[in-house]
């Protein structure tokens, strides 16, 4: 009572004395076990102003003394003799009292972003004080407030629906107001082709499927990205919009990714958010996570909706020059970050073969597919291709290396018009059609420019491919076929990783 000067914790204080001197008996049916809550005037005392402050001033003092706890005695008295605890405003509740020295519950985050525990808050070299603050007072948490915000934290951390791992960084994703089910981590994390069909139905077409993941139009969505970095947790992003805004630009993430697969048949499965961040690192090499920047512009793009920046698709030309060969996942996110830098875009712009297309540099890269395609069908089983040899050059320097591939391959066209004449046609009415839409062969190119370069070249292929495989089944089926379509061209080879993507 004196310490809180409240009326409902003497009230307490005088029953449990009663209860302890004989006077007052427990009733039967609380066990030993059960926790016991008071109320004094229709309010919990935990509830009570005076109460709380108490109890936070007490908190404070545990946390710096570490005293017996076996003496509620010593800890008053301890309490009294201390001096005042540090008092501030809350930089999450907003209310002044007591400010935790130190945040009880450590951030546990997953073993490929941490191996040990961190803390959010924290000062320990005298470069990161200011205004005399130390420790944990430089950013003042109240001590409920920092159990709290730890352990919602760790809770979304542990949940396989609330978070997505990529490389060294957690995205972790919540709602202001519970929904019934939260979709985005497993929407970016695992791309399920049915769960972005309904999304986008949902979406664009006014259907109900999936709409009750998304309740409450004015609910707000949160995410945030963080890694370890020695002892601490650090905040790479911070993301507060509306769960109705996340939801569409969400679905406006897929349309961006859309993109016909390597055979050319039909559109590729949907990409998850990880799937894109490797496509800027070394092909197969998990071991190298992408940079931090690269999922974090990624998890923007996808619940804000901004432009994806120009180093992504750097990373992207970077990537396919270093490997001499376009994958899907680079393809995908090289259409991403042009597509999104434009205010509007066409569902189905830029996802399959554009024999239209405007860009020299797009037919630029066509035309090296064509031209490797001659050479495979000349020299079946070649080890190493054109693209093998000149793809970074031809893909940032058109005009140095394209006409002397064009005078090379005369002697393939030449061979397969001895050898196999329905190829030799099919070939050289495709490099007559890919040629007249280049005026002029450019003598460099520019990073947007390389990156329609990519997808030129990977649009060719996908397309030859699809060609070639309808050609033998109409064959197979004893239809029959004009020498002038792709009969007896040899299908592009589709390598492992193409395979695998």
């Amino acid at each position: 009572m004196a310490e809180t000067q409240d009326e409902g914790a003497g009230r307490v204080l005088r029953a449990l004395t009663a209860i302890g001197n004989g006077e007052v008996s427990v009733p039967a049916e609380i066990a030993a076990s059960d926790i016991v809550a008071f109320q004094y005037d229709g309010e919990l005392l935990t509830d009570r102003p005076r109460i709380r402050d108490f109890w936070s001033r007490c908190r404070s003092y545990l946390q710096q003394k570490k005293p017996d706890l076996g003496s509620v005695q010593a800890i008053l008295d301890g309490l009294r003799s201390t001096p005042t605890a540090f008092v501030g405003t809350c930089l999450v509740c907003g209310g002044r009292g007591p400010i935790a020295r130190v945040h009880p519950i450590a951030v546990r985050l997953p073993r490929p972003v941490a191996d040990q525990q961190l803390s959010i808050v924290s000062a320990n070299e005298e470069a990161f004080e200011s205004y005399g603050l130390e420790q944990s007072f430089t950013a003042p948490v109240c001590p409920e407030c920092a159990t709290g915000y730890a352990r919602g934290l760790n809770r979304l951390a542990s949940d396989v629906s609330t978070h997505l791992v990529i490389g060294s960084v957690i995205n972790i994703f919540w709602t202001r107001e519970p929904v019934e089910d939260l979709p985005f981590g497993p929407l970016l994390g695992q791309a399920d082709p049915e769960q972005v069909k309904a999304l986008l139905e949902s979406v664009f077409k006014g259907k109900e499927g999936g709409a009750r993941s998304f309740e409450g139009k004015e609910n707000r969505f949160y995410a945030t990205a963080l890694s370890g970095s020695g002892g601490r947790a650090v905040v790479r992003e911070w993301i507060d919009t509306s769960v109705r805004e996340a939801r569409e630009h969400v679905a406006r993430w897929f349309l961006l990714q859309r993109l016909v697969d390597a055979t050319g048949t039909e559109l590729g499965r949907p990409l998850a958010l990880r799937q894109l961040a490797y496509a800027t690192v070394r092909t197969g090499d998990r071991a190298n996570p992408p940079a931090v920047n690269v999922s974090r512009a990624l998890l923007r793009t996808a619940l804000t909706g901004n432009p994806l920046p120009a180093e992504l698709l750097y990373e992207a030309v970077r990537r396919n020059r270093a490997e001499q060969r376009v994958t899907r996942p680079r393809a995908a996110l090289i259409k991403m970050v042009l597509l999104s830098q434009q205010l509007q875009f066409e569902e189905d712009e830029m996802t399959q073969l554009n024999p239209d297309h405007p860009s020299a540099a797009y037919h630029c890269g066509r035309l090296l597919a064509v031209l490797e395609q001659a050479q495979r069908a000349a020299i079946p089983g070649v080890n190493a291709t054109i693209v093998d040899r000149f793809y970074g050059a031809a893909s940032s320097a058109p005009c140095s290396v394209l006409p002397t591939l064009l005078r090379g391959a005369r002697a393939h066209l030449d061979k397969l018009e001895r050898d196999r004449p329905g190829a030799y046609i099919a070939l050289e009415r495709r490099l007559d059609g890919i040629v007249a839409r280049i005026p002029e062969l450019p003598a460099t190119l520019s990073l947007a420019d390389q990156g329609r370069f990519a997808l030129g070249y990977y649009h060719q292929r996908a397309a030859d491919r699809a060609a070639a495989r309808e050609a033998a089944e109409r064959r197979k089926a004893g239809v029959a076929v004009p020498e002038a379509e792709l009969a007896d061209v040899i299908e592009p080879q589709l390598t492992t990783q193409e395979e695998e993507d």
